[in-house]
């Protein structure tokens, strides 16, 4: 929805387009609220459409890195493998977003921290308590 309470239509022809859309609206939305609030937390997810997003986000926040400090990201639906797995959702944030960002990413246990799946999902829920995202981008 736009400021004055309407809805805003975008039409992207392809998905490389629809996801920078949704990037840059997304980037918009949290720079806005950190103005605001100073802190704004976003669940991202994976999959293609998820994924291409991540990356167009990532770019945009390492072009202007001090826009987002406040910035927390959280994830949807990370899977339970190893911590390095380019399977990992969180694996393209990780490795592309500049380390000296101001950006907190919340990790997730892995599969090789030691410690079974019902261990890091409690883990997880625990951190996630209390916290209420002001933005999930599902695929």
């Amino acid at each position: 929805m736009n400021k004055e309470g309407s809805r805003d239509i975008k039409i992207s022809s392809t998905l490389d387009e629809l996801c920078a859309t949704v990037a840059e609206m997304a980037s918009a939305r949290i720079h806005e609220e950190i103005n605001v609030k100073g802190s704004f937390h976003l669940a991202l997810t994976g999959g293609v459409a998820g994924g291409l997003v991540c990356e167009k986000l990532i770019l945009l926040w390492n072009a202007e890195p001090t826009k987002f400090v406040g910035l927390h990201i959280w994830w949807a639906d990370e899977r339970f493998v190893e911590v390095g797995s380019a399977e990992r959702n969180a694996h393209a944030v990780l490795t592309h977003l500049r380390a000296n960002s101001g950006i907190h990413i919340h990790q997730t246990l892995s599969s090789d921290a030691g410690v079974s799946l019902e261990v890091a999902a409690t883990r997880y829920a625990f951190d996630l308590a209390g916290i209420a995202m002001d933005l999930t981008l599902l695929g």
